[in-house]
């Protein structure tokens, strides 16, 4: 199913933004110009959670003035490494994944 292209795509369009417009709504219009295709809310917030939840890959990123569905999010420290791998920075071997 197309479950796990939602997950590298909306990972790396997080890439490919400044941290300070990681908002759903802004990942969405992202996601769209990045990839020509709309993604539906409930599936960015199904895959943002398993982003953030099981792969620890981004975390919440709270304001304190906006209700959940304006949260920012931001890569964490694995998000980061990750990303560093992607783009080829550093020295990755199969057996260190």
């Amino acid at each position: 199913n197309g479950i796990p292209f939602h997950y590298i795509a909306v990972f790396k369009t997080l890439l490919c933004m400044k941290e300070a417009d990681m908002t759903p709504e802004e990942v969405a219009k992202s996601f769209e110009s990045l990839f020509g295709r709309h993604i539906k809310q409930s599936s960015l917030s199904r895959t943002l959670s398993y982003l953030r939840s099981t792969l620890k890959l981004i975390a919440k990123n709270d304001n304190a003035f906006a209700d959940d569905r304006f949260r920012y999010v931001k890569l964490t420290a694995a998000g980061r490494e990750f990303q560093k791998h992607l783009i080829g920075s550093t020295t990755v071997s199969q057996g260190d994944v």
